[in-house]
């Protein structure tokens, strides 16, 4: 089931787009319709987060010069954050 409420990681999941913690966040869909993101966690904020679980969905969208078109989106995925 994807998220349906925004919560503060979403809002900083939009807000933080390429930049870390989440590089390469916003981008193409290669040929097979996939693309790869990475969470990069400084070490010095794991010992205070590790344990944490998040839910994370990502979502396909059209962007054009007069908006955004969300095409597709994914199942929520628990991420567990781990030293």
């Amino acid at each position: 089931m994807p998220l349906t409420v925004p919560d503060p990681y979403f809002d900083l999941s939009v807000s933080r787009l390429n930049q870390v913690p989440f590089v390469n966040s916003f981008g193409t869909l290669d040929a097979e319709g996939r693309a790869k993101i990475d969470i990069v966690l400084p070490a010095a904020f794991l010992p205070g987060l590790a344990g944490l679980v998040l839910n994370h969905a990502s979502l396909a969208a059209d962007v054009t010069g007069t908006g955004v078109i969300v095409t597709a989106t994914t199942d929520a995925e628990p991420l567990a954050l781990v030293p």
